[in-house]
């Protein structure tokens, strides 16, 4: 039984962080096509609060996908070989982006990487945590 919970572990987790950075894509380009105006209000006011909501949500749901297997290495392992990859992809295409590169989409991108970054560190904070309860 536990050999089928280590089964079902890793596409769930593969989807899951799947999921996790479309979404983040979808924000950047949400992000990117509103006006300069906005872009300063919510660089200034909202982008912590904001990181750390999304990466606090993204920390309980993958301690609650982590449940399906013993807690032991085997989740930290395959919770950082699937997510790694999935941020620098995503920072990678980022920067790779056949738009026209000005202040606004650099400081843009910046968040942007930053975001990914949090995001990538909440999935694996909060499996290793759970490591150690």
């Amino acid at each position: 039984m536990v050999f089928l919970g280590y089964l079902v572990f890793i596409p769930l987790t593969f989807l899951f962080v799947t999921l996790v950075h479309f979404g983040a894509g979808y924000l950047f380009d949400l992000f990117l096509s509103l006006r300069m105006f906005w872009k300063a209000i919510i660089l200034v006011f909202v982008l912590g609060t904001f990181f750390n909501l999304i990466g606090g949500f993204v920390g309980v749901l993958m301690s609650f996908l982590s449940k399906i297997v013993p807690k032991n290495n085997f989740t930290i392992w395959v919770v950082s070989l699937i997510s790694v990859p999935w941020g620098l992809y995503s920072i990678y295409i980022s920067w790779t982006m056949d738009i026209g590169y000005n202040f606004e989409v650099i400081v843009s991108a910046l968040a942007f990487n930053i975001f990914i970054a949090l995001l990538t560190y909440a999935l694996i904070s909060s499996v290793s945590y759970q490591e150690f309860e």
